[in-house]
């Protein structure tokens, strides 16, 4: 083996383009925390040290940063663009300086609400500052995710609770709570879904239902010349379809055409209702939705 060969197989990594591995994978965990508030950390970085340094060249902020002016400059664009700073242009472009808006200042608040500075003093009295990501609370560990809501609000048009708790059960989702030790096993229930829905102040499946024309028992049956018993063997029998808005309660729509309504032992329900579907037939049907009975 030669000495050329023996050095090239024992070279140590370079030391440079480590610390910009590490350097850019630490940037994009920062930009993955910072991306809620609409920004990255580069961002950040900026319009902290103007908030600190107000009214400062930007020569300085950049000197700074350990940016040239360009790169800063670049930086500075989107969040002009965006509202969050004003330039200030000098007679003397070296002396421009850039202050925060109202807007950025906001901006800048809700970002660094996720962030504490730790100041490390290193042997020798050397002192540097880290900047890290605060714990989540209590509250905010078991908070339900915003895409379970998002998702519970659109399955109401078509399900009652208890359906939606299967729903978010066989498709893997757990609740707020199973954040808590031990309880990584919880699933959704009928119970949690009617919390989801009134906490978050969903649209309820009843009013959904309201709005689409469906009317209650009593409504179906002054508006049909029933009485309100006939109505639940007719629902029954598939002569008017009933939609559940909760476990046990119902609205009804209203049917085009009924079959002839009278009591006879000699012509049961079942056999006026066969008959009167036998002649829907030629009409076109329509898929049933769950919460349909």
């Amino acid at each position: 083996m030669s000495l050329h060969t023996s050095m090239r197989e024992t070279r140590l990594p370079c030391a440079c383009t480590t610390a910009k591995k590490a350097s850019r994978a630490l940037g994009r965990a920062y930009d993955a925390v910072l991306s809620p508030a609409g920004m990255n950390n580069m961002q950040l970085a900026v319009m902290r040290a103007i908030s600190a340094h107000s009214g400062d060249p930007l020569a300085q902020i950049a000197q700074g940063l350990e940016m040239d002016r360009t790169s800063l400059y670049r930086a500075l664009n989107p969040m002009v663009r965006d509202g969050w700073l004003k330039i200030h242009d000098a007679e003397d472009t070296r002396y421009n300086s850039a202050r925060l808006t109202g807007k950025g200042i906001r901006v800048l608040a809700a970002a660094e609400d996720s962030w504490s500075e730790i100041h490390v003093r290193f042997k020798g009295g050397k002192t540097e500052t880290l900047t890290t990501l605060n714990p989540k609370s209590s509250a905010q560990q078991i908070k339900t995710s915003p895409t379970i809501v998002q998702l519970v609000d659109t399955l109401l048009d078509d399900h009652i609770h208890a359906e939606i708790a299967d729903i978010l059960n066989e498709r893997g989702f757990r609740p707020g709570g199973s954040a808590r030790p031990g309880r990584g096993q919880t699933c959704f229930t009928a119970l949690r879904v009617a919390y989801l829905v009134h906490t978050y102040a969903l649209r309820s499946r009843y009013d959904r239902l309201r709005a689409r024309g469906l009317v209650t028992k009593a409504e179906a049956a002054t508006r049909l010349g029933i009485h309100e018993a006939t109505i639940v063997p007719w629902a029954e029998h598939g002569i008017i379809t009933r939609h559940a808005y909760n476990g046990h309660a119902y609205l009804y729509e209203l049917p085009c055409s009924l079959p002839a309504k009278h009591s006879s032992r000699w012509d049961q329900l079942s056999d006026r209702v066969a008959v009167f579907k036998a002649r829907k037939e030629s009409k076109p049907s329509y898929p049933i939705e769950r919460g349909v009975v």
